[in-house]
């Protein structure tokens, strides 16, 4: 098979076996990885409201609805109402989702780590790389699609 026909399959195998490595892990600390997404998310995004995140994750409102529910629960999420739409609300993480961002950080230098393994430091950083010019490169593209289709 042609590098370019093998690329998608290869790019997508790899992806859900990180997915699953993780979540294997995460599970020994009681989070899945949807859930760790969603606290890593609002890391960056404190105060985000719940159908902004759902974009970001790119999940259904719902599904995030019990995400959050399973969070605030644990005491690790808080909702607050949104001073500016009385009938949504505002995510941010409590004091106690910084231990557990801690331990997410760790799974996933971790199960980078394992990834990596047998890999030098100069293709670590080559994949890194072409990775993130990859990205780039779609993300122009989608860009410029969608304002074409405008």
């Amino acid at each position: 098979m042609s590098d370019n026909r093998e690329f998608g399959f290869l790019l997508s195998e790899v992806a859900r076996l990180l997915r699953d490595r993780f979540n294997d892990v995460a599970q020994q600390v009681g989070l899945t990885l949807a859930q760790a997404r969603v606290l890593a998310h609002l890391e960056r995004h404190q105060g985000i409201g719940q159908s902004a995140l759902a974009q970001i994750l790119e999940v259904q409102p719902i599904t995030l609805l019990r995400q959050i529910d399973r969070l605030v629960d644990a005491g690790l999420v808080v909702r607050q109402p949104n001073p500016s739409d009385r009938r949504a609300q505002c995510l941010y993480l409590t004091e106690a989702a910084g231990p557990m961002l801690e331990r997410v950080w760790a799974i996933g230098t971790s199960v980078s780590g394992d990834a990596f393994a047998g890999v030098e430091g100069s293709e670590r950083a080559a994949v890194v790389a072409a990775l993130e010019r990859i990205r780039d490169n779609l993300s122009s593209r989608s860009g410029a699609t969608e304002k074409r289709g405008t």
